[in-house]
């Protein structure tokens, strides 16, 4: 990807995020307890992509992610949305292939979202 895409010659194309709706992500249990469905309307998690072109090679790529609210510490709550999942749809000359970047199983195993009523 690096060889397709640089800093200065890729644009952004179009952008999507919107929040996604309920508690039932299989990702975040926390959010099934009675104290947080009495709290908690949602996860407060997004998803969303970026589509980029390149316009010396002519690639396109969209990023798709998943993001969750999260804090660096015990008490702040400092990244409203950090990136959990991250995959690539990249194509260029008729070719096409993904990359998976971000994965959530390897995000989720060190980082916990951060739930309001903690």
């Amino acid at each position: 990807m690096n060889k397709l895409f640089t800093p200065e010659t890729y644009h952004v194309l179009d952008y999507d995020q919107e929040f996604d709706q309920g508690r039932d992500n299989p990702y975040f249990p926390e959010y099934r307890t009675p104290v947080a469905k009495f709290f908690n309307a949602d996860t407060n998690c997004t998803t969303g992509r970026y589509k980029f072109g390149d316009v010396e090679t002519g690639a396109m790529m969209t990023l798709h992610f998943k993001t969750m609210p999260f804090a660096n510490n015990k008490y702040n709550y400092s990244e409203p949305y950090m990136v959990y999942d991250l995959y690539a749809e990249v194509s260029h000359n008729g070719k096409y292939f993904t990359e998976h970047l971000i994965k959530a199983e390897e995000v989720l195993k060190t980082k916990r979202i951060f739930v309001v009523w903690h």
